[in-house]
């Protein structure tokens, strides 16, 4: 991506980097509500996540979750 350091090309990077960042909170989210997912996964906790990209760094919503089943826990968004 070529950055420019004009006014509308900077607010032009920073309208993606929001995009990201609550593109990746939104995933987080639907994995919460879905009804298959709550078959076999319980919550247990949900974290706030940052990534350093070349955009700068982004913040976001994880969730981690227990399988009903096993026990295991994980994060379903990686």
């Amino acid at each position: 991506m070529q950055v420019s350091y004009t006014r509308s090309g900077m607010k032009r990077f920073r309208w993606r980097w929001i995009t990201f960042s609550e593109t990746l909170t939104t995933c987080n989210q639907i994995l919460k509500d879905s009804p298959v997912r709550k078959e076999r996964w319980e919550v247990v906790r949900t974290d706030e996540k940052s990534l350093i990209t070349s955009i700068g760094k982004v913040m976001f919503s994880k969730t981690l979750f227990k399988n009903k089943v096993t026990g295991e826990r994980r994060y379903l968004l990686g």
